[in-house]
């Protein structure tokens, strides 16, 4: 299992091959893909994988502080989607109710809030409402 986690994760969609050579973000890009593929792991997990990564493709290994500065700077809900699918996305973040318009001024939005009043009657006293 561990050895198709490296293999996927050395491999760009761009290219065929391994990223061996390349800059450090494709070696951030490949840290991100181990993150953002189900199920979801710990960052440990994450950081041994990486390290497999890293060794298969004689890059720097890197630390596990680096490996969570990455982890942690994931958008979630970029995590969401990738580790979740798109049905927990669509729930955690998209619009309950989409409506569009097709001219200005078609639809209208309104809040509802009902505020506490105090009012003055003619002879001073106070009445509260709310």
């Amino acid at each position: 299992m561990e050895e198709r986690m490296v293999q996927a994760a050395a491999h760009d969609g761009d290219h065929p091959g391994p990223l061996t050579g390349f800059s450090d973000a494709q070696r951030l890009a490949a840290i991100e893909r181990l993150a953002l593929r189900p199920p979801r792991r710990s960052i440990a997990v994450i950081h041994r994988q990486a390290v497999s990564v890293a060794t298969a493709q004689r890059w720097p290994v890197p630390g596990y502080s680096t490996v969570h500065e990455i982890v942690r700077k994931l958008d979630p809900a970029l995590v969401a989607l990738g580790v979740e699918g798109s049905k927990r996305y669509r729930e955690m973040y998209e619009l309950v109710h989409r409506r569009e318009a097709s001219k200005p001024n078609q639809i209208w939005q309104a809040d509802h809030t009902e505020l506490a009043i105090w009012v003055r009657d003619p002879r001073g006293s106070r009445r509260g409402r709310g």
